[in-house]
């Protein structure tokens, strides 16, 4: 089943900053599920997770193109399983493999192609609720002793919004 911590995250830089300190803490292959309704905050959470891999490039979602691969400190391999039915053909067509056999690779929409990820692995889950507020459900899924995906998770039960991140 897994382990898991919540935050509340009160704006979109916090989310970003959350996906920051998730990047920083990996350092070996894993892969990241990404789970909420559309507006949720998942490409914000990959743009931090970009950034804490050393990634110096403009991060987007990947929706129409389905996959972005991304140079840093560690490979990012970006996708994204909300179109239906052509989120399955790239995996069939080979993107599977891409799944925590090298870098990082996050699946936004990661609840549509479940069947095909590792079962050892991050899941955020990102829900709206309110304007600019969430809250990120973040599970361990897997062998506790996973390596990269543990030691990922334990950054993000340690973390909290950092205190320049609130608006008076």
């Amino acid at each position: 089943m897994g382990v898991e911590c919540s935050h509340r995250l009160g704006s979109a830089e916090e989310t970003e900053l959350l996906g920051v300190a998730l990047g920083e803490a990996i350092d070996a292959a894993v892969v990241i599920a990404l789970v909420g309704e559309m507006g949720s905050g998942k490409t914000t959470f990959v743009r931090g997770l970009a950034r804490g891999l050393g990634v110096q490039e403009v991060v987007n979602s990947p929706t129409y193109t389905l996959m972005k691969r991304y140079e840093g400190r560690m490979r990012l391999d970006h996708l994204d399983a909300w179109l239906e039915g052509r989120e399955r053909e790239v995996l069939a067509d080979g993107a599977h493999q891409l799944l925590g056999r090298e870098g990082v690779c996050v699946v936004e929409w990661a609840d549509r192609v479940e069947d095909w990820l590792p079962s050892e692995r991050i899941e955020v889950r990102l829900e709206v609720t309110g304007a600019c507020e969430r809250v990120a459900v973040v599970r361990c899924l897997g062998d506790e002793s996973m390596g990269a995906a543990q030691r990922g998770f334990d950054a993000l039960v340690r973390w909290s919004v950092p205190e320049s991140g609130h608006e008076g």
